[in-house]
């Protein structure tokens, strides 16, 4: 059995599996087409019956809606869009019954043919229903009444309200007992006119909104009666009347024949009562033939949804047989590959007690020979021969590495030391750098109060120069209100001079008058010597005001120059600053990447310390295999012996330990140097400390 190997065995299952599994599609697909047949029949037939069944009668209860559509309409636009509905509608349904009686068996034909026959009923009545709609006779009439007959019956009752307003305005002007009389019977007569032309008016609109004809007739009758009523009062009027009066009577009696002559065309217009004749028609025979005509597709509609359900039912049992088909393909699928599972099964299980005996250190499994190289069990057979081999060139390696490991942790020690000692005398550049970084940082705040200081001041000397002027404006203004008042004191100075002539002359009556006259001048003098001096005090404090704001307009340049000067010391201070601090940075990022190559250093002695000790513990795990049957682990009496087919190859694939020994030993090495490690090919992108 070994010899059939286990990829046959799979191979051979699966293609057994194929082609159970093809049969069962087949008969799967065979199932499927006639299940999708079916399906068919019920969508292109049945379901497709129904659906156009359903919509004819929707496309008839849309016909019906668009017959009472016209009915109702009030102007022939709207008749004439509802009518092109429903001739649309119409067309429609006729093909729907096309493909129905196409589709249709015999008994849908036989119903088919009863539905078209009371159909070509419903459409006889439904052309005498436009037809009746389309006269729009109420419309008509109602256009008529509100219309010119409403201008000529509002033209004769303005003539009456004249004619009344005159025999109102001449009661007052009657002298006798018996013209009294006869102006009362006018009016009277007049206002009897008035009444009856109303309720001829109303008798009209009464005739327009009749329903029946007995009704309509009834309000004819009341129009007759209105007008004859009329005719009498104005012929009664004609006679009692005269001049300009009889001549108004004779007016309106004209203008009332008008109205009468238009009134009446509306009653005939309202006589055709195309309108009622055409729903009355639309809710009796139309109704009962559309309703008849729609009960015969209702009956359709249920015939083929009883076909549709027995298509359904003969989908139901392929459905059912396509099913068992695949269950009992399934159950022989799952017994098939039982069996061939059960073969695999038991080669693997060989091979993995072949396999846990390797993994427990025991290379000493005795193969059969014959079994196939392309199996698993060949396969096997093969790797314990190999790893024979490299079990003992691994014992052989692992001596080489604990030497080399051992010098290359003597080399990581002195790399450390010398990159611990770098990283201190950074440390002290960085020290001294902090604190020159310190006093650029002081020196740059300084500078910035400094700068501070002189725009402040220089703000400050720019309003003392703005207030020096306005005071300098000032002391002029004053200045000139003092030569005002020094003006007056003149002014009064010699008006008191001229008091004090005029009191002389007058003698002894004027002598009070004279001593107020010399008290006032004194005062008047002494006024304008004090704004004299007023005036001399203020002339020099406006030179002095003056001579100062020049001074301050002269002294803002050289402030505003010094705080430039200052604002660009700060910004040096500042960018020396952030030099500072930018080599500072640099300084403590080189001391952590000393510290990091001493970390490494350090590391790397480590590992090579645990790189020692793992090869002493791999050499000491080696002795776990067991290489021949004697219990001996000694690789160089396995390689004595033959490690079997494939030995060769893997030694020469295995790298020899001593090489990387003479790496080490290659160049010239100084013990205040270090050594050089020929680890690979980056060494040049490295730096040397």
């Amino acid at each position: 059995m070994n010899r059939i190997t286990l990829k046959a065995l799979i191979l051979g299952a699966f293609i057994l599996i194929l082609g159970t599994m093809a049969a069962t599609n087949y008969l799967g697909i065979n199932s499927l087409s006639n299940m999708n047949t079916s399906i068919n029949a019920i969508v292109d037939s049945s379901a497709e019956k129904v659906k156009v069944a359903a919509r004819a009668r929707q496309d008839i209860l849309f016909i019906g809606r668009s017959e009472k559509n016209i009915i109702l309409a009030r102007t022939q636009e709207e008749m004439d869009e509802f009518a092109a509905s429903m001739n649309t509608a119409i067309s429609d349904l006729n093909a729907k019954l096309g493909t129905l009686r196409a589709l249709a068996n015999d008994d849908g034909i036989r119903r088919l043919d009863q539905f078209e026959k009371t159909w070509d009923e419903y459409l006889v009545l439904n052309e005498e229903i436009r037809l009746l709609a389309r006269l729009n006779s109420n419309k008509r009439a109602t256009d008529l009444s509100k219309g010119t007959a409403r201008e000529a019956y509002d033209v004769a009752e303005a003539t009456l309200v004249t004619l009344g307003s005159v025999y109102e305005s001449r009661v007052e002007d009657v002298v006798n007992l018996e013209s009294l009389q006869a102006q009362n019977v006018i009016q009277t007569l007049v206002y009897n006119l008035r009444t009856k032309i109303v309720e001829a008016q109303r008798a009209e609109k009464n005739v327009i909104l009749s329903i029946s004809e007995s009704e309509m007739a009834l309000y004819k009758t009341a129009f007759s009666n209105a007008k004859s009523d009329i005719d009498f009062i104005v012929d009664e009027l004609l006679i009692l009347t005269t001049g300009e009066n009889k001549q108004l009577i004779q007016t309106f009696s004209d203008q009332v024949k008008g109205y009468f002559a238009l009134s009446e065309e509306v009653q005939t217009i309202t006589a055709e009562n195309g309108n009622s004749r055409a729903f009355a028609l639309s809710s009796g025979a139309g109704r009962a033939a559309l309703e008849q005509a729609e009960q015969y597709i209702a009956d359709i509609v249920k015939i083929n949804d009883s076909d549709m359900q027995t298509d359904k039912v003969t989908s139901d049992t392929n459905y059912t047989n396509a099913r068992n088909i695949l269950l009992i393909s399934l159950a022989v699928s799952i017994i098939i590959a039982l069996l061939i599972a059960w073969t695999v099964i038991r080669r693997v299980n060989l091979v993995s007690k072949i396999t846990e005996r390797i993994g427990k250190g025991d290379l000493t499994e005795t193969f059969d020979p014959k079994a196939s190289d392309a199996d698993i069990y060949g396969v096997l057979r093969n790797m314990n021969s190999s790893l024979k081999g490299i079990v003992s060139e691994v014992v052989e390696a692992s001596g080489n590495v604990s030497v080399g490991s051992a010098q290359l942790s003597s080399t990581g020690q002195e790399i450390a030391q010398g990159a611990t000692e770098q990283a201190a005398s950074l440390e002290e550049i960085s020290s001294s750098m902090e604190e020159m970084a310190s006093n650029i940082s002081h020196s740059a705040d300084n500078a910035k109060q400094t700068e501070q200081i002189a725009r402040k001041a220089a703000i400050d000397a720019e309003a003392t120069g703005k207030a020096v002027d306005e005071a300098v404006a000032a002391m002029k203004e004053i200045a000139n209100k003092i030569g005002v008042i020094e003006e007056i004191s003149r002014q009064t100075n010699l008006l008191a001079l001229n008091a004090a002539i005029e009191a002389a002359r007058a003698g002894e009556h004027g002598k009070g008058f004279t001593v107020v006259a010399a008290e006032v001048r004194k005062l008047a003098e002494r006024s304008q010597n004090a704004a004299s001096e007023i005036v001399t005090l203020a002339q020099g404090s406006l030179d002095v005001s003056e001579q100062a704001g020049k001074m301050l307009v002269q002294l803002l340049p050289d402030i505003r120059k010094t705080s430039d000067l200052v604002q660009e010391i700060s910004a040096s201070a500042r960018e020396q600053d952030s030099g500072a601090a930018e080599v500072n940075k640099a300084l403590q990022q080189l001391d952590q990447v000393v510290q990091q190559s001493a970390a490494a250093a350090e590391e790397m002695a480590s590992t090579s310390e645990e790189l020692s000790a793992q090869s002493e513990q791999l050499s000491n795990t080696m002795t776990f295999f067991n290489l021949d049957n004697s219990g001996s682990n000694n690789a160089n009496s396995h390689r004595s012996n033959g490690g079997g087919r494939g030995q060769s190859s893997k030694k020469s694939a295995i790298p020899k330990p001593m090489t990387a020994q003479k790496k080490l030993t290659s160049n010239d090495r100084d013990t205040t140097q270090g050594v050089s490690i020929d680890l690979d090919d980056d060494s040049s992108e490295f730096v040397r400390y």
